[in-house]
C-alpha cells in the first residue's frame, strides 16, 4: 500500500495536535524538525567537546549524519509545500522560500562532500528553534531570556567559534576531489616506489559557508533584542500610566492646603449648645423620676402603713391621743 508522507504528516498535525491557528500548524513541523536536529547532533557535540575543540576529532558517524541530512531536507520540502497550502501566510520571501531552497543546496553539497558530520554538528544550532516552537505551541511555557540565551550560545558565540576553526588551514576539511587523488598512489617514472605526495590541503568552503550564513543569524538576534527593548519600554509605559492614574486618584498638595484643618477640643466646647441645658436637666429628672418607686409603695414595703395628711382641722385628735 503506497502513501504520500505528507498525507501522514497532515493526519497527524490536524487530528492529532488539533491547531487552532495556521501559525501553530507551521510551527508543529518546525518544532519536530528542530527537536530531532538537536537529538541527532549531541554525538557530534559530544565528540567536539571531548576533543576539546578540535573539530578534526569529530566523527564522520556517515550512518547518523547522511540520514539526519536527509531528513532535514525532507523537512524543507515538507514545510515548504504544507505552507502553500495550509499556512501561506507564515512562509515569508526570506525566511521561507529562500531559506529553505538555500538550505536544500547547503545540505546536499555537504552530503555528496561526506561533510554530513559538519552539518550535524551546526544542527545543535536548531535547538533555540525548539524552544521557540514550544513557546508557540505551549504559551504557558515561554521563556524569552532562555530564548535569547540559547540563541546567542548556539548561533551567535558558537557559530562564530566554527567560522574561525574552519578558516584555520589546519582544521579545513578534504574535499571529495582531494580524497579521490590522494586514494590513488603517486609513482615517479624513474623508480617504481611510491614517494610521499605532500600533504593535501582542505576546502575553504564549509568556513566560506558559515560566514555567509552568519549575516542571517545575526539579523534574527538584532530582531531579538529590538523585541527586549520594545517590550522593556512597553512595560516602562504601562507602570508610569499605573503609577499616574494612582496619583490622580489622590488629592493634591493644594487641594490638602485649602482644606479647612481638623477641629480641637477648644472649638468642639465652643461649639456645645449651653441653651439646651435646661431641657437636658428635665428629661434626666423625668427619667429618673420614672425609674425610682414611689412614696407610697416605699412606706407599704416597709410597713409604715399610709401617710396621713396634717392639717390645721386635725391637729386636736392627735392631741387626744
Amino acid at each position: 500500500m503506497s502513501y504520500r508522507p505528507t498525507s501522514v504528516l497532515k493526519v497527524l498535525i490536524f487530528e492529532f495536535w488539533q491547531p487552532q491557528t495556521s501559525k501553530q500548524v507551521a510551527w508543529i513541523i518546525t518544532t519536530t524538525a528542530s527537536f530531532v536536529m538537536t537529538i541527532a547532533s549531541l554525538p557530534f557535540v559530544w565528540d567536539y567537546f571531548a576533543g576539546r575543540g578540535d573539530v578534526k576529532r569529530v566523527g564522520a558517524f556517515p550512518e547518523l549524519a547522511v540520514p539526519a541530512n536527509r531528513f532535514f531536507q525532507a523537512y524543507l520540502l515538507t514545510d515548504l509545500s504544507l505552507g502553500a497550502v495550509y499556512y501561506r501566510s507564515q512562509l515569508n520571501l526570506f525566511t521561507g522560500w529562500s531559506h529553505h531552497v538555500i538550505y536544500l543546496g547547503i545540505v546536499e553539497y555537504a552530503i555528496r562532500q561526506k561533510w554530513a558530520h559538519i552539518f550535524c554538528l551546526a544542527a545543535c544550532m536548531e535547538f533555540p528553534t525548539f524552544v521557540l516552537g514550544l513557546a508557540t505551541l505551549f504559551p504557558r511555557l515561554r521563556s524569552n531570556v532562555f530564548f535569547a540565551v540559547s540563541f546567542f550560545l548556539t548561533r551567535i558565540f558558537f557559530h562564530i567559534v566554527l567560522c574561525i576553526t574552519y578558516i584555520l588551514p589546519n582544521n579545513r576539511p578534504l574535499a571529495l576531489s582531494t580524497l579521490t587523488a590522494t586514494s590513488i598512489p603517486n609513482f615517479t617514472a624513474s623508480s617504481s616506489s611510491i614517494t610521499s605526495a605532500p600533504a593535501p590541503i582542505g576546502s575553504i568552503a564549509p568556513a566560506v559557508l558559515f560566514i555567509c550564513v552568519f549575516p542571517m543569524h545575526a539579523s534574527w538576534f538584532l530582531g531579538c533584542l529590538k523585541g527586549f527593548k520594545k517590550r522593556a519600554k512597553l512595560r516602562r509605559v504601562i507602570e508610569a500610566k499605573s503609577r499616574s492614574s494612582a496619583a490622580s486618584r489622590l488629592p493634591s498638595l493644594e487641594t490638602l492646603s485649602s482644606l479647612s484643618p481638623l477641629p480641637s477640643p477648644t472649638f468642639e466646647m465652643l461649639a456645645f449648645n449651653f441653651d439646651s441645658v435646661p431641657s437636658l436637666a428635665k428629661k434626666v429628672t423625668q427619667t429618673l423620676t420614672v425609674s425610682f418607686p414611689t412614696r407610697e409603695q416605699v412606706y407599704r414595703i416597709f410597713g409604715l402603713g399610709k401617710r396621713r395628711t396634717i392639717g390645721p382641722g386635725s391637729i386636736q385628735s392627735v392631741h387626744s391621743h
